[in-house]
């Protein structure tokens, strides 16, 4: 009787969760966005403009096109192969991923993704679910300033459910053909990383976090079949020189 009880109040939860972020206005998405970014960048290590920032925004604007979020792309200087979105269009690149990337097609495979975590409330959701009361009461109010370290840790702490990860690959790639770019780069990335996992496991942060890595491969392949995108041109963006304004991280180099 105890599990059945817990079992229904924790469904409960979840779908208030999902009420409570649906309700919430973009303007306190991104009071908790900016509020989680003030966190990561007292950690140090966010490039914020530059060379590589202008490419990354170049990638990331063409892919978000007609979005209601106004979208911030940053850097942060890290050996670790990972991206992650914040509520409210905030995404955040490690450099070791950039250099790790062959081309910009597979950054924007990347972005596309992460971005779709966004559109969907994914990680919005996250934060409210993982963080406990004292945060959904705080964005009902309106005011995140009492719950920052809070939100913060559940930032670090994120991962995504396999419907979700599925979903946001699936609308990631309808979003890479939407923006005329070649989505081969979602498959050839993930690959890339799938095989590299056994290698450099604590240095493939985006793999560790992104559960069925192999599952998801096939399903993009799939995609690929099913969805080509013959008019898809390659990216105009010089992909050697947003490398070398990045430093270098040799070990991560195939």
């Amino acid at each position: 009787t105890f599990v059945f009880v817990m079992a229904v109040v924790l469904w409960q939860y979840q779908h208030m969760v999902s009420w409570v972020a649906e309700q919430i206005p973009i303007s306190t998405e991104q009071q908790l966005g900016q509020a989680a970014l003030a966190q990561i960048k007292a950690e140090g290590g966010i490039i914020e403009s530059g060379k590589a920032i202008v490419a990354l925004a170049k990638i990331g604007n063409k892919i978000t096109r007609g979005s209601n979020y106004q979208y911030q792309w940053l850097i942060k200087q890290d050996e670790t192969v990972n991206a992650f979105a914040l509520p409210s269009g905030i995404i955040v690149v490690h450099s070791a991923l950039i250099q790790k990337a062959d081309n910009a097609e597979e950054l924007a495979a990347v972005l596309a993704h992460e971005v779709q975590h966004v559109e969907q409330r994914h990680s919005l959701k996250n934060i409210i679910h993982g963080a406990g009361w004292a945060v959904v009461l705080a964005v009902v109010l309106g005011d995140v300033s009492g719950v920052t370290a809070v939100i913060a840790h559940q930032v670090g702490a994120s991962y995504f459910s396999r419907e979700l990860e599925a979903e946001a690959d699936k609308l990631g790639y309808a979003t890479l053909v939407k923006a005329n770019i070649n989505p081969d780069g979602m498959a050839s990335f993930l690959q890339k990383l799938a095989d590299l996992s056994q290698q450099q496991p604590k240095a493939l942060a985006w793999i560790s976090s992104h559960p069925d890595t192999l599952e998801r491969v096939a399903d993009i392949k799939q995609l690929l079949k099913e969805q080509p995108c013959d008019s898809c041109k390659p990216l105009n963006v010089d992909w050697q020189s947003m490398q070398q304004a990045l430093p270098k991280i040799e070990h991560l180099k195939q």
